[in-house]
């Protein structure tokens, strides 16, 4: 049987791998030209307690399984009632801790933050301030910045034009390298609450 946890790579100048190691993990090691690592920020929309498949799998698994083939390491670092003061407060540990530091290695991090600012009377403009921060900050380590708008809530009709408002300003920000727009997905157009099924 193979000793998979003191497999040694050649390629891309990598060494042995640490004993005790996971299959998967050495695998990776020797994969490391197609790694990409996604950190998943944010407050419970992204922490996702309950399942959101019919199977029981949450979003980071689903892209865990979707994409393992190409070595794709998937970490949600959801926490629940999080402010994107508290994100940024925990993205050394949460988020650069996390970083390939290799020249063929892709880091994402799929930022979703916001809602809690609001919901707790932050006015759009001071939690546009402060998600402009936290998007800065990933940025300038090295990060692939993939921005999510929050989605409307309900029948809250005030509460969705202030999302709206905050979300043309995070797409306008020129700092996304992709955007996932939930808010156009999930929003009624005329009175910005969710539409029936949301």
């Amino acid at each position: 049987n193979s000793d998979f946890g003191n497999l040694t790579s050649t390629k891309n100048g990598l060494g042995s791998a640490t004993s005790g190691n996971t299959y998967f993990d050495n695998y990776k090691s020797c994969q490391i030209d197609r790694l990409v690592k996604v950190i998943q920020l944010g407050d419970s929309l992204t922490e996702q307690p309950i399942n959101v498949t019919p199977d029981g799998s949450s979003t980071s698994e689903l892209l865990q399984y979707r994409y393992i083939s190409k070595a794709v390491d998937v970490i949600n670092k959801g926490v629940s009632g999080n402010t994107l003061v508290q994100m940024l407060a925990r993205s050394n540990t949460d988020v650069h801790a996390n970083y390939i530091n290799h020249s063929k290695a892709k880091n994402v991090c799929v930022l979703l933050g916001g809602t809690n600012d609001i919901l707790q009377g932050t006015s759009v403009e001071t939690t546009y301030g402060r998600w402009l921060s936290m998007a800065q900050d990933i940025k300038a380590n090295g990060w692939i910045l993939v921005a999510v708008t929050i989605p409307p809530r309900g029948n809250d009709n005030a509460y969705g034009v202030k999302a709206n408002d905050f979300n043309n300003l995070m797409k306008a920000s020129g700092l996304c390298d992709n955007i996932i727009d939930l808010f156009e997905i999930m929003a009624d157009p005329s009175t910005k609450s969710a539409k029936s099924g949301y």
